[in-house]
């Protein structure tokens, strides 16, 4: 049987294959021809890879107070902290959705956040979303009404997101086994862990 392989990793660099998958995932007109925005080249983005394809992207806007002032025109309380940071753009290729990968990258992503020491994340969703009970799991909060966005370079937000918000202290252990948990589920189905990304050690 032929196995594929997973990569973890993490880069500063707004790849081609991220900004293809935004494109794809997050549809709108894009009249400059890229989905990169003025806050892609500050962040850290978060990749998951199956053999040499990108399965999984998000990523992670230090200090992202100017990123909801712009987007919510104002309208979104974010206190302006070195300490914070915002998770976003979470998003899975269609030949790997499904709640494995997902979670991957939410815990890949949450597990940098703590490394690097930020006490507060911030995300974002709509409560529509199939996924919300997850990420409630995972340690999200409400964090104030839904609010309409306004994203740069892109069509305006199909629908009012509402805002989240976790503190990072003490969950590491309880990340870090989630973790282990969901790379055991995937090596069961034929998947070889290639290169771990942030550590599942305490």
């Amino acid at each position: 049987m032929i196995q594929s392989i997973i990569n973890i990793r993490q880069t500063t660099v707004f790849e081609s294959s991220i900004d293809q998958l935004r494109q794809l995932c997050f549809k709108g007109l894009y009249p400059s021809g890229t989905s990169c925005d003025p806050y892609d080249g500050r962040s850290m983005h978060i990749c998951i890879m199956v053999d040499d394809e990108l399965a999984a992207a998000a990523r992670l806007i230090p200090r992202p107070t100017d990123y909801f002032y712009d987007t919510y025109e104002g309208r979104a309380d974010v206190p302006d902290s070195p300490h914070a940071v915002y998770l976003g753009r979470v998003m899975v290729a269609p030949n790997y959705r499904g709640h494995d990968i997902f979670e991957l990258v939410m815990l890949e992503g949450m597990l940098w956040t703590y490394d690097n020491g930020y006490t507060t994340m911030y995300g974002g969703a709509r409560s529509t979303r199939k996924f919300m009970p997850l990420i409630s799991e995972l340690g999200f909060e409400l964090y104030g009404t839904p609010l309409q966005g306004i994203y740069p370079d892109h069509a305006e937000s199909s629908g009012p997101t509402q805002l989240l918000i976790l503190s990072t202290e003490g969950k590491r252990s309880f990340w870090a086994e989630r973790k282990e948990r969901t790379l055991k589920r995937l090596e069961e189905v034929g998947y070889v862990i290639s290169d771990y990304g942030s550590s599942t050690g305490t």
